[in-house]
């Protein structure tokens, strides 16, 4: 069945079959709906006999014998060798007769007269006795007639049929026919169901087959599929309305000359089946067409009419677009110049309209100035939904969109703008935030796996130190050893801390604490290291209690941070000054040194992880202590800020105070 859906033979074979049995089906249609109207089927004595019928183109042949008789050389017209004629005036003498009696099957008689006086005499008054349809130009055996008697002439012409038909005319065929008609009954029903059972089985194969080809995979479309459906379907139309008119204008040309020319009537069946197949045929083949462009979707698209209006569309698009884009590429200035100035005129227009008296001119200028009003009032509220979307931007809400479409113009375009802005700020701080989560998860990760081992070597170098070893240097060693795992665990842990502050992974217990006792706690804590460093811690407490929000482990931390980069880089032989002050609902916590190294970095770039002061790395440190007490201080609600002056360094903690 493929192969067949595929194949172009069997698909031409199919159409050629459709247009012959559409022609089998219509004629059998026909013979059966004659045959059942003229009761050829049953036994009723309302059957319409074949005399009748006969006897009906009996009395349209007279139309025809009449008007070309020639009395003068007694021949009638050879209209059929199987009629006889026989013309007799009113007075019963014969004119004219070729009847023999024995060999008629039936007659017909009509009377019939001549009354065309001013043919012969032009000096007759038509008006005195006669109409003007009677005054009818004659020929042949009228004017014969006429021209011999000079006078009206009634007759009666009687038209006989022969028994034996010889000649093969109408009344042959008519009688062939109607034989057949009353003959083949079952032939007619079954020949009716069979062509109808067959032409739907190959018109539906052939929808299904329409598109598909030998070679080719999917739906093909031919050159003749591709071209203009709607021009296609009024070439159909056309074709078939031309083959129908032909055929049916045929059928009374063809009545008439089967009058004169019996030869014509054995190509009257051909002719008219012709005409069915090729109007079949033809409707096939556009279906078909019509069946691949619906597989295709193509049925509209494939219309003259529909790349005409996409065509026209596409134009008055571009135009728009070339309109649109000079008017982005003019200077909103000079817009609003040009508008401005457009409704000065117009304003100015209408005034003298006014003043010279026309009254119309009031409606306009209301019109033109309620037009404007609405104008800025639109803008307004354009730029103020700008306003308001830039607003919350400001504020760090990068999920925040300007609403553009009930915008227009330059605003539209300005929303445009800020909205990319805005996408372009949201990926940067998700790739930043990205980054950072991931730096954190490697410290956490490396810490951890670092750990591990380090508290396996810091527990076998405490077992070798306590082993009675007698060699100095190996004592030494150990004793490096000790120092640097000591170290490097300290700079794991605080690896980790910082690592958990940063990403607020660390447990805050928010208690109430007096900021300036536990300040001068840790600050006794450090007395010692101080006077070691000969450092002079000066505290400035404030004269009454603050208090904060915080966790105490946490507060603890940063101090202890902070006094320990004092005590590591301070100048010795210096001051360090501590200030604890409320401003404007905080406290504020200031801790003052002079550095003994040379400060060539800013204090935002000292907050930041693994820096130190020294540039050389030549002192103990990690650099993350004042990146830890930043990042806990921020967890606790709090500010660490870092400001360097020279060789001043200076680190100031803020907190909101607690009542």
């Amino acid at each position: 069945m493929e192969k067949l859906k595929k194949s172009l033979l069997a698909k031409i074979v199919s159409v050629i079959l459709i247009a012959v049995l559409t022609a089998v089906f219509i004629f059998s249609s026909a013979a059966l709906m004659f045959g059942v109207a003229a009761n050829l089927y049953s036994d009723s004595q309302n059957k319409t006999e074949l005399n009748e019928i006969l006897s009906d183109n009996l009395n349209a042949s007279l139309n025809y014998i009449v008007w070309h008789t020639d009395i003068e050389n007694e021949i009638f017209p050879s209209i059929s060798e199987n009629l006889m004629y026989e013309i007799k005036a009113e007075n019963g003498k014969v004119l004219y007769s070729d009847v023999d009696e024995s060999q008629s099957r039936f007659s017909y008689s009509e009377n019939r007269y001549f009354s065309t006086y001013a043919y012969v005499n032009p000096d007759y008054d038509a008006s005195a006795d006669e109409t003007d349809d009677d005054l009818t130009e004659t020929t042949g055996f009228q004017a014969e007639i006429i021209e011999k008697t000079s006078k009206r002439i009634n007759y009666t012409i009687t038209v006989h049929l022969k028994n034996e038909l010889k000649e093969k005319d109408v009344f042959y065929y008519i009688t062939r026919i109607y034989k057949f008609i009353e003959n083949n009954e079952k032939m007619l029903v079954a020949s009716l169901i069979i062509s109808a059972v067959l032409t739907l089985a190959l018109f539906v194969f052939l929808m299904c087959s329409a598109g598909h080809k030998n070679g080719t995979d999917g739906i093909y479309i031919s050159r003749f599929d591709k071209f203009p459906y709607d021009i296609t379907a009024i070439i159909t139309a056309l074709l078939i309305t031309g083959i129908s008119y032909v055929a049916l204008y045929s059928m009374d040309y063809m009545g008439e000359v089967t009058y004169y020319n019996n030869s014509v009537l054995p190509f009257i069946p051909p002719f008219y089946a012709l005409s069915v197949m090729a109007v079949s045929a033809l409707l096939t083949v556009f279906c078909i067409t019509t069946a691949v462009r619906l597989k295709t979707r193509t049925l509209i698209k494939s219309t003259l009419i529909y790349k005409i209006l996409r065509f026209i569309f596409k134009q008055i698009k571009r135009l728009f677009s070339f309109i649109g884009y000079t008017l982005r590429k003019i200077p909103t200035v000079w817009k609003a110049a040009v508008i401005i100035s457009t409704v000065f005129i117009v304003d100015f227009i209408l005034l003298l309209i006014l003043s010279a008296g026309g009254e119309g001119a009031v409606l306009l200028l209301l019109f033109l100035n309620f037009a404007v009003a609405v104008t800025l009032l639109l803008i307004c509220i354009m730029f103020s939904e700008i306003k308001n979307g830039t607003e919350k931007i400001a504020k760090g809400n990068t999920e925040e969109k300007i609403n553009e479409y009930r915008m227009l113009g330059d605003l539209k375009l300005h929303a445009q703008n800020i909205n990319s802005i805005n996408d372009g700020i949201a990926r940067a701080v998700e790739q930043k935030m990205k980054s950072e989560r991931f730096k954190t998860e490697l410290i956490t990760n490396v810490s951890h796996d670092i750990k591990t081992p380090l508290t396996s070597i810091i527990n076998y170098v405490d077992l070798l130190s306590k082993e009675n070893i007698d060699n100095e240097n190996a004592e030494e060693y150990i004793e490096v050893l000790s120092r640097q795992s000591s170290k490097l665990k300290k700079l794991i842990e605080d690896l980790l801390e910082a690592s958990k502050a940063s990403t607020g992974n660390l447990t805050v217990n928010f208690t109430k604490i007096e900021i300036g006792t536990l300040l001068s706690q840790t600050l006794g804590e450090y007395e010692d290291r101080f006077a070691g460093k000969q450092l002079e811690p000066v505290l400035n407490n404030s004269s009454q209690p603050l208090f904060i929000s915080a966790d105490n482990r946490h507060i603890w931390r940063i101090f202890d941070n902070i006094f320990n980069n004092i005590a590591k880089y301070a100048q010795p032989n210096t001051r360090v000054y501590i200030d604890v002050s409320p401003k404007n609902g905080t406290v504020e916590i200031t801790f003052k040194n002079i550095s003994k190294e040379k400060l060539n970095i800013s204090g935002d770039e000292l907050m930041e992880r693994f820096v130190r002061g020294d540039s050389s790395r030549n002192t103990e440190g990690s650099g993350l202590g004042l990146s830890i007490a930043k990042s806990l201080a921020e967890l606790q609600k709090g500010r660490c800020d870092v400001q360097i002056d020279g060789d001043l360094f200076k680190v100031t903690l803020s907190f909101p105070i607690v009542n």
